[in-house]
């Protein structure tokens, strides 16, 4: 039987890509791959590189072409098939192996057999047992290898669904909201199409501890930008994008601002 998200992931792998195809998320890209740039940098050639939960092949293709082995792994059977006709389009084959599987039964991998392990797009808040997964994760990272991953910030959660209050909607609908988002807050808890789970940053730091893993950066993305309002945010980015940028990476690391982050991006090195 399928889980929700796979079924989810399944009817929009063929739009995927063109959603996320929206200036606020080419710069939520840029911002990633500055992180990521910086990381990767010590990585040989002959790195091998997990993209779990990788889905049509984003971070893949991309470190593929750099020149780095990559396994992406992937739930969505259909997410698969978009990434494995764009790889093939791109003659990256030789560089990529595609598989089917669920970041939380890592079995297929034996201890210790990456470089680099990468859980981007929150596939972390997705997957039901996230203690599970990240604990999978980290086994199969080498000593001193690197464990990066993204996942829904659950006070920026709680900001949204309170932030779409109106009067309109009566005082009994309000209190409903403060009741729900309240309930969030204590468990991190709540579904949308799938199941989800929100973190906090206490909480990432606690468990990447308890999975062996040190972390060495935590970043809010995009914590400035999501500050503004949702409705304004394409048009500003795509009319200033090179000073919404500057701010961006001059606050993506103040834990002050940690809060309103849509997601948080985690570096940890096992240890």
């Amino acid at each position: 039987m399928k889980l929700k998200v796979e079924e989810y992931y399944d009817k929009m792998a063929k739009l995927y890509d063109e959603l996320y195809n929206t200036p606020y998320w080419r710069l939520y890209e840029e911002v990633e791959w500055q992180i990521l740039r910086k990381h990767i940098s010590s990585l040989g050639k002959e790195a091998k590189v997990l993209d779990a939960g990788g889905g049509t092949g984003r971070l893949t293709i991309p470190l593929a072409k750099m020149g780095y082995y990559v396994i992406l792994l992937d739930i969505s059977v259909c997410m698969l098939n978009v990434a494995l006709e764009k790889i093939k389009n791109e003659d990256l084959d030789v560089h990529v192996d595609v598989l089917k599987g669920d970041i939380r039964y890592l079995d297929m991998f034996n201890d210790e057999t990456f470089d680099l392990v990468l859980a981007l797009g929150d596939p972390l808040s997705y997957c039901i047992d996230y203690k599970r997964a990240l604990k999978e994760l980290s086994r199969v990272t080498k000593l001193k290898g690197k464990v990066i991953i993204s996942v829904d910030n659950r006070l920026s959660i709680i900001r949204r669904i309170l932030e779409r209050a109106s009067l309109e909607e009566g005082i009994e609908n309000i209190l409903r909201r403060m009741n729900k988002a309240l309930e969030i807050l204590e468990k991190g808890d709540f579904e949308r199409e799938y199941p989800i789970h929100a973190f906090t940053p206490d909480e990432l730091r606690s468990l990447f501890e308890k999975c062996g893993l040190r972390i060495v950066e935590i970043a809010g993305l995009l914590s400035f930008i999501d500050l503004l309002p949702p409705s304004i945010r394409d048009k500003v980015i795509e009319e200033r994008k090179e000073d919404i940028l500057k701010i961006v990476l001059k606050e993506y690391k103040n834990e002050t601002l940690l809060w309103s982050a849509g997601h948080i991006l985690v570096v940890g090195v096992k240890e």
